[in-house]
Formats: structure tokens, sequence, C-alpha cells
């Protein structure tokens, strides 16, 4: 291709400074970029002492004190990831930092028992056992137990910016004393984030280090699980309630049954929000409606919040008419577990597999080569039959969830107020699971 085409000019693109000026020059430009991330970088934001002390004092874990045992050594560094490629300097990175990376591990399993602490059942984020799927199916489920109970539902999606990065250190290290962190593993946990530093690598050079001086540390083995402890103590004090919430670096789900009861929601969560030091990104931010008879009207401050038909959530398109066309357009079979498909969306899917199959084996329709052979010689199977054994082995994983998972509950319960409509009920999960 570069013989042919010859080598590609490299572009970069204006940047404007604070001022407002336009910089083409590359060397103003990285010196632009180093200033803006270490500007932001040495920000320290603001936790109320309110926030702080709206926390419950638990008790000390002093066993998290005591020395790790050379077992716990050897198991967290066989963790470790290995065969990475070397930096700039040539020095492998696990040989860099294999010590304090073993440390982290070591630090990361006694932090998850403070986590287990004040995790509420519906964080899944950064948690054992859980996974995007978890709540994927409980939105899906509650969506449609509303329309069968004929109750509306509001749905806002929540977007929090930088939100690793904003992070007050000392607000957070302070939970931690709260939560019963001993005084040795939050010294452990603070030397983690003491005298960082970062660069910028802008078309092909570097900046100089400068300091960070707020939020988790990026790249740790630690910081998922410390952030998650950070934004569960957020929500603890506000929202007492049932909620739905999914914690992902910076996007959460809340639901309520009425207009009024979601307002309280968005406000209680910003409020939150600037206790704690974090921001919204109220352009990002939307609202889903499901059978109700006006579009609902959100704010946050002066800000009306959009209403959309449906929104990208962990990666599923939920759909305020409960409709899968637009999901199955994205995704051949990929969280099909959740899905309650109807007949003709998966003919289309299977039509599609096998079409795909048969450009890949290299036959047309004009060869007359029948399925089951494009199958067997395949070595797979129809999406009919990909989409029963997930649902199948997603419904065997739900019944042996403990008692008390939000996903369980959903599945098998239903709402305390509303009833059903008279004539043919719309197709529901459980009858997409008998059916298989």
């Amino acid at each position: 291709m570069k013989k042919a085409f010859g080598t590609t000019a490299r572009k970069t693109a204006s940047l404007k400074s604070s001022s407002g000026e336009t910089i083409t020059d590359r060397s103003k430009q990285m010196e632009q970029w180093a200033e803006h991330y270490k500007n932001f970088y040495l920000r320290e934001n603001v936790v109320t002492e309110t926030a702080i002390n709206s926390i419950s004092s638990l008790p000390d874990i002093e066993e998290l004190d005591n020395s790790p045992t050379e077992e716990k050594f050897s198991k967290a560094i066989d963790s470790l990831a290995h065969s990475k490629a070397p930096g700039n300097d040539s020095i492998p990175a696990e040989v860099l930092h294999i010590a304090g990376k073993a440390f982290a591990r070591v630090a990361l399993k006694r932090s998850q028992q403070l986590a287990d602490r004040v995790y509420p059942e519906y964080q899944c984020g950064f948690r054992a056992q859980r996974s995007t799927i978890d709540m994927i199916f409980t939105v899906r489920q509650l969506q449609e137990k509303c329309r069968e109970q004929k109750q509306a539902l509001y749905i806002a999606f929540i977007d929090l910016p930088k939100a690793f990065d904003l992070v007050r250190r000392k607000g957070l290290f302070r939970r931690l004393e709260k939560i019963g962190c001993p005084p040795k593993l939050l010294s452990v946990i603070s030397s983690f984030h003491d005298d960082m530093q970062g660069t910028v690598q802008f078309d092909g050079s570097s900046s100089a280090p400068f300091l960070i001086k707020s939020g988790v540390k990026q790249g740790c083995n630690l910081a998922p699980t410390l952030f998650g402890i950070f934004f569960s103590l957020l929500l603890s004090p506000t929202f007492k309630l049932f909620k739905l919430v999914r914690l992902r670096a910076k996007t959460s789900l809340k639901a309520s049954h009425s207009e009024a009861g979601l307002q309280r929601l968005t406000t209680c969560l910003a409020h939150a929000c600037s206790e704690f030091g974090l921001t919204i990104s109220l352009k990002k931010i939307n609202v889903i409606g499901q059978d109700v008879s006006q579009a609902p009207r959100i704010t946050i401050g002066d800000h009306t919040l959009e209403v959309v038909e449906e929104f990208t959530y962990l990666g599923s398109t939920i759909a305020s008419n409960l409709s899968l066309d637009a999901e199955t357009r994205k995704h051949a079979c990929q969280r099909g577990e959740t899905w309650t498909a109807y007949a003709r969306q998966e003919r289309r899917l299977n039509s599609f597999h096998l079409r795909c199959l048969r450009r890949i084996s290299g036959s047309s329709w004009q060869d007359r080569v029948p399925t089951t052979e494009v199958l067997e010689k395949a070595n797979t199977q129809s999406k009919f039959v990909m989409l029963s054994h997930r649902r199948l082995r997603w419904l065997g994983h739900v019944r042996r969830m403990e008692d008390g998972r939000l996903t369980k509950d959903v599945l098998y319960g239903e709402l305390s107020a509303g009833s059903r409509p008279a004539g043919r009920p719309m197709l529901r999960f459980k009858a997409c699971a008998r059916g298989t």
C-alpha cells in the first residue's frame, strides 16, 4: 500500500488556547495540552463535612492489618498480567512494578472486604459474581412487568464525566476510616497515590511530568474498588428507598413509576454529587417514559433533560416500547439471554447467520447446499438453538442465585400495584423460555 500510494501526510488538528486563540504550532499545542491536564489534576474538589458526617461509622476490621503471608504474595504474583510490551525505556512492565503490583493485589483483596460492608445489593459494577447482564436483564424485566400490569415507568440515564479523576483523595481516605479500614491498610492504600505523576503524549513526543493530586490511580487494581466504595457511600444516605442503580465508571440508571418520583431521584443525585465533589454531564442525561400520556419534563437546576425513545445502556439498546428491532440490528446474539424476542426477529437473525456462514464457506444459493450441511460444516448451530441455550443457561444461573438478589426478585416477583389488561397478553420472557 505504501509503494502504491506513498506515505500518508500526518495532519494535526488546530487547537485553541485558554484565551481562544488558534494554535497551529505542534510544540505550542503540546504545551497547551500539558497545561490543560496539569491544571485539571492539580485541582482538588471539595467534599463537604455534611457528606462525611452522613456516613455511619463502623468498627475497624483489625485482621486486615495483619502481615500478608508468603502464600498470599505468591497468589498475588501469579495473578498478575504477563507478556506485556516494554515501554519507551525498554524495561518490561513486570520488572519495573512487580513489587507494587503484588502489594496492590494483596491490598485489593482486603479492600474488597470493606466494599462488601457498604455495597448495596443493586451494585453490580466491579463486583465478583455480578455482571452487566444482571442489570440489563433487570431493566428489561422491570419494563416488561410494568407493561404487563399497566404501570407507567420513568427511567433516567445519568452520566458522570471524569468520575475516576474527580474523586477527592482526602475525602476518600476519611470515608475508608469511617467504614472500618485499619491504619496500616489505609497507609498502604494512600501510599499508592502519593507523589503521582503524569505526562502527556502528543504527536510522538512526551511532555514534562506533572503532579496528579486528584482521582484514584488510573490503571491500578485498587481503583475500581475504591471508586465503588466512594460512589456507594455517595448514594447510601441519599437513596434509602428502592433504586435501580448500576455503577459503571460513569453511568447509572434511576427508575420510578411517576414523573414526580423521578424528579426527586435526579434532584437527590445531583445534590449528592455536588456534596461529594462530582459533576453530572447535563448534555448526556436522557429520560425514557414508558406507557406515559405525555413526555416527562425532568429538570436539574435550570436544565431540562432530553427525552428519548431509546438509549444504549451498558451496550444494550433499551427502548420505550420494549422493541428489540434496534438491538437485533446491532448484535447478532450478544446479550441474547435477556431478550424477549418474537419469531420474526429470531428468523431474521438466523437468516443473517446462515448468510454469513455460506459466504465464509464459499457456497451460494445456486449450489443448493442444505442448511443442515452448512451448519455441520461450520461446526455450529442455528440462532434458534443458540438463543434457546442461552436463555436456559441464564435461567439456571438466576435460579441458583441466593434469595434477595435483585435479578432473581424481579424475575420471580410482580408489581404490588396495577392490573393486567383484558385480552391476549404481550409476549413475556417466561413464555419465551417455556417455548424453548
